[in-house]
């Protein structure tokens, strides 16, 4: 095993420190111990995983849901002469065994996504090439809790069960509530890790929420808000558009539009000249999310409230990351808005006739886009009916096909029942926690410490429209 801080030196040069709660990390990974670490974006986790993979040696396994993101870690690690690849699809099986085998022997990195792991040919290449430390990034997918939950992240357990050694793991991700930490550590089967948590937002960053009486008085307030570099989330494709047309009428400086519904390369570009223009607008969904790092955000603004506190932390996280002050704005319609959360939490509000119809439709083998279709139903609801299945081993999967392993009976009905009541329940106390942050007239910066399980710091924080 290597000094980590010889290797800081060598690969990253002798200006480098590692600052705040990177040592700890780093340190526990070195000795063997599983870390959940739950920092904001910006507190240098990469360096952290990448840092004790050297030290390590083995070879270390990067699972992370971004495509863009992975290819810039890939590239960083490239220009320091650092073993690395990404094994996307495009590679045939032979030109991933010969990949991997001298990479990890090398103590180099391998990138892939949650989704790819479950490829039976992958699976047995790590199986003969173990790594030597596993790192889940946006760990938060795993939790059925978390604002970003995919269901492939749930299969990285069965992964690292099947290795004939296991690895150290690490799980990352951005601040998450108490729930969704508790999930990400048993989910994982993360053991006796040690906790790091970071503050919920930098401090530089200032919070308001802006109370508007109509739709034009809105439109006003947000002009008021804008800056030269200017970060809008809408709630939907639709919205999204529309604002960004509007705003396009009235700007002299450029608006760009981004949701998921755009093309891969109209996505790229978007991002490439918002990320190069000094004065722009971006209007965009919540798919402006993980792996988008641009650090010359003055301002972050809600057009509606989003679905959940962890969401909206996380998007006001955006702004400032150049370190310099930045702000956010929520933008609030007293009367005539349905907000993002209630209308998420009513699509998940599933009738039991329906499942028991999704249930029914199970016992012959379905893909997910049938699924989808055929009842109409949200990727979330989906994911809902089919996470409790899949977690009492009642249903097989192959790809995106699904098929019960187990008889529809009563007993089975009535455990996905409960689950999804309990996943309602949830969603309504998400809904009620940020409206009690909107209506809070305590600091907001002390509010969000406490929601996320932390101790505020004493005193006004100079930062928020309470405190100001």
């Amino acid at each position: 095993m290597k000094d980590y801080e010889t290797l800081l030196a060598s690969y990253w040069g002798a200006g480098w420190k590692l600052r705040s709660q990177q040592p700890q990390i780093v340190a526990a990974l070195v000795q063997d111990q599983d870390v959940l670490a739950l920092l904001p974006t910006g507190e240098g986790k990469s360096l952290c995983y990448q840092l004790a993979g050297l030290a390590l040696g083995g070879g270390t396994l990067v699972l992370s849901p971004l495509i863009a993101l992975m290819q810039d870690q890939v590239a960083g690690l490239q220009r320091r002469g650092i073993p690395v690849v990404h094994l996307h699809g495009q590679l045939s099986r032979w030109d991933r065994e010969r990949a991997l085998q001298p990479l990890l022997a090398s103590g180099g990195f391998v990138y892939l996504s949650p989704e790819q792991l479950q490829g039976q040919g992958v699976r047995e290449l790590f199986r003969a090439h173990p790594p030597r430390l596993l790192i889940v990034d946006e760990a938060h997918c795993i939790s059925q809790w978390g604002h970003d939950f995919r269901p492939a992240y749930r299969r990285i357990p069965e992964f690292v069960a099947a290795l004939p050694r296991r690895p150290v793991i690490g799980a990352f991700t951005a601040t998450a509530p108490a729930a969704v930490a508790s999930d990400i550590a048993s989910l994982m089967g993360l053991t006796q890790p040690l906790t790091v948590r970071g503050i919920p937002l930098q401090p530089h960053i200032r919070l308001a929420v802006r109370h508007c009486w109509t739709p034009r008085g809105k439109t006003q307030t947000l002009l008021q808000e804008l800056r030269p570099k200017t970060l809008i989330y809408a709630a939907s494709r639709f919205e999204t558009e529309a604002l960004a047309s509007q705003l396009g009428e009235q700007l002299a400086t450029p608006v760009l539009c981004y949701h998921a519904g755009m093309s891969g390369p109209r996505r790229q570009q978007a991002l490439e000249v918002f990320s190069a223009t000094a004065q722009i607008t971006m209007v965009a969904t919540k798919a402006f999310g993980m792996g988008v790092d641009i650090g010359d955000i003055e301002r972050v603004i809600h057009w509606q409230l989003p679905e959940s506190l962890s969401a909206y932390v996380q998007e006001v996280g955006r702004a400032g990351r150049d370190r310099r002050l930045a702000a956010s704005a929520l933008l609030l319609q007293a009367r005539g808005e349905i907000p993002p959360a209630e209308r998420f939490a009513r699509t998940l509000a599933l009738r039991p006739d329906t499942v028991r119809d999704v249930l029914e439709q199970l016992e012959q083998k379905q893909s997910l886009p049938s699924l989808r279709q055929r009842f109409q139903l949200s990727d979330a609801a989906l994911n809902q009916l089919l996470l409790p299945l899949q977690e009492s081993g009642a249903l097989a999967s192959r790809g995106s096909h699904f098929q019960l392993q187990k008889a529809l009976d009563k007993t089975l009905f009535k455990g996905v029942m409960d689950r999804i009541q309990e996943l309602r329940k949830r969603r309504r106390q998400d809904l009620a926690q940020l409206k009690a942050y909107v209506r809070t007239r305590a600091c907001r910066r002390s509010y969000l410490y406490r929601a996320f399980d932390l101790e505020p710091a004493k005193g006004a924080c100079g930062q928020c429209d309470r405190c100001r």
